[in-house]
């Protein structure tokens, strides 16, 4: 059975058997009045999936015995959860995205509260990810129009700073890992080098706000990218190196465009 999760702005969250057409279960895990913004299942545990709302509470749901969701653990935040994102070494632990301008680290096998805060941000964090190569470093995005590494050995961070509106989509690139892009309301793609923090690249070819980028599974050169100005773009990345470790100089080429009709 292939399932996948749905949110929606009356703070349900449903399960669906969408190759039956079915709905498999659902939970409304806070109020009536409550959105949820964010799901995500865990890599590691398929029972488990953890979703932010916009009353300030982080949800971990599980399934029964009986295959419906129940409410597994609460986490504790400060505002709005924009941004959930499950580590893909350590199945127990996840980071959150916060209204509050904080990012959170938790360890659900121990307390409801952060392990770790992050501060850095001045303004809400919409979206965080966990790099796919380093168990230690994430990246998150704000409307502060930075987009943060983060380093948890070190206790480090890195500021990028080139956008010049929110900041929502991020994506590691998994091929090469200190390269992180980064999607914006000034309807701009960053291509960044997180090492020194430089920009080096800049994609102008979305009309408006760039919500979402993602790579391909298996061909980390080729991205998606999606876009209030209804289109979502597809890229071939071409990076000509000589050395790994010399400045890169990068080619992007968008090969197709579907455009999204507005009912």
């Amino acid at each position: 059975m292939c399932i996948r999760d749905r949110s929606n702005a009356k703070g349900i969250v449903s399960i669906w058997d969408y190759i039956k057409g079915k709905l498999v279960c659902s939970l409304q895990p806070g109020s009536t009045d409550t959105t949820i913004s964010r799901l995500q299942w865990n890599p590691h545990r398929k029972d488990l999936i953890a979703c932010g709302s916009n009353d300030g509470k982080g949800f971990i749901l599980k399934f029964n015995e009986k295959g419906k969701l129940d409410i597994f653990k609460r986490l504790t935040h400060g505002g709005n959860v924009n941004g959930v994102a499950w580590s893909l070494f350590n199945p127990d632990c996840i980071a959150t995205a916060c209204h509050d301008s904080f990012v959170r680290i938790f360890d659900i096998s121990k307390s409801q509260d952060p392990i770790k805060v992050l501060k850095g941000h001045k303004a809400k964090v919409y979206n965080v990810i966990w790099h796919p190569c380093f168990e230690h470093i994430l990246a998150s995005g704000s409307d502060d129009m930075t987009v943060r590494g983060w380093d948890l050995k070190k206790d480090t961070s890195k500021e990028l700073c080139g956008h010049t509106s929110n900041v929502r989509g991020i994506s590691w690139n998994y091929e090469i890992p200190w390269i992180l892009l980064s999607g914006s309301w000034d309807s701009k793609i960053h291509m960044w080098d997180i090492r020194s923090g430089a920009c080096i690249y800049t994609l102008n070819d979305h009309h408006a706000d760039v919500y979402g980028i993602e790579a391909h599974p298996q061909r980390p050169f080729t991205l998606a990218t999606c876009s209030r100005d209804n289109t979502i773009r597809f890229w071939s990345i071409e990076l000509s190196l000589i050395h790994i470790s010399e400045p890169t100089r990068p080619r992007l080429t968008s090969y197709a465009v579907f455009c999204l009709k507005k009912k």
